[in-house]
């Protein structure tokens, strides 16, 4: 039996493996084994509302809800809501240290969502006045948009003058703003990152294959923590989106 393949898009690449398998491409809507789809496809067909469900041969490419974890503000809602389960459980592993710092579950830096957390935030700020702060849009990528700031009215004066300010009517796009991390792991005096790649084909139960290759990123500029150099992006971002602009020099 040969596997039956749709899509709602026409992406080469994708296209030509299913072709080099020998799998079909269907022509009913209904009957198919692989659907690749746009997230936005999937969001809107496989909802609860649609009450529509897979077959036990039918395999999507994204889960309906996957931005319940890709998304920055919601993930930042999601792992604080699984720190509070595991809490009401008496968990081990919510255990905490002298300083009220989890133990386990320390994967993230303080982290407040705006406009909603703005109150909080400046609270949070004024206890630790010297703290430097990485703001962030929630659904974009490639470092856009990305800022860093060590004073308040840097925040207050960005909120006023950007063309996606707090207090808009009509846009309301939320922000995630973290504690830095300002003393980080340095290779040659430079910040990286490691990327590991996983396929995620179950939730409940989880089953999660591990890629065996990833690779890493390089800021090209040696790192500090000078508020002179906060909004270099070459000292601070990984992403290969603006690495990419960032003259080399070598040096020996």
């Amino acid at each position: 039996m040969k596997l039956k393949w749709r899509t709602d898009f026409d992406k080469q690449v994708i296209v030509e493996n299913f072709d080099k398998r020998g799998w079909i491409k269907s022509q009913n809507a209904d009957d198919w084994n692989i659907f690749w789809a746009t997230k936005e496809s999937v969001r809107t067909i496989f909802n609860p509302d649609t009450g529509h469900r897979l077959g036990e041969a039918q395999l999507l490419n994204h889960f309906p809800n996957h931005y319940e974890l890709t998304r920055k503000d919601l993930m930042s809602k999601n792992i604080k809501r699984f720190r509070k389960d595991l809490e009401k459980e008496n968990n081990p592993l919510a255990e905490k240290d002298d300083s009220g710092n989890y133990k386990h579950l320390d994967v993230i830096p303080v982290t407040f969502i705006l406009p909603g957390d703005y109150t909080i935030f400046v609270e949070e700020f004024r206890h630790n006045p010297n703290s430097t702060w990485i703001m962030k849009p929630s659904g974009k990528s490639q470092g856009y948009g990305i800022f860093l700031v060590s004073k308040l009215n840097q925040l207050k004066k960005w909120s006023t003058s950007s063309k996606l300010p707090f207090q808009s009517p009509t846009f309301k796009e939320n922000y995630v703003i973290s504690r830095y991390v300002d003393n980080p792991l340095l290779v040659g005096g430079k910040k990286f990152d490691l990327r590991i790649y996983v396929l995620v084909t179950c939730f409940k139960p989880l089953r999660v294959y591990l890629y065996k290759h990833g690779f890493t990123r390089f800021c090209n500029e040696k790192y500090t923590a000078s508020d002179a150099e906060l909004d270099n992006m070459y000292v601070h971002l990984t992403n290969v989106a603006i690495q990419k602009h960032a003259v080399f020099i070598f040096s020996p």
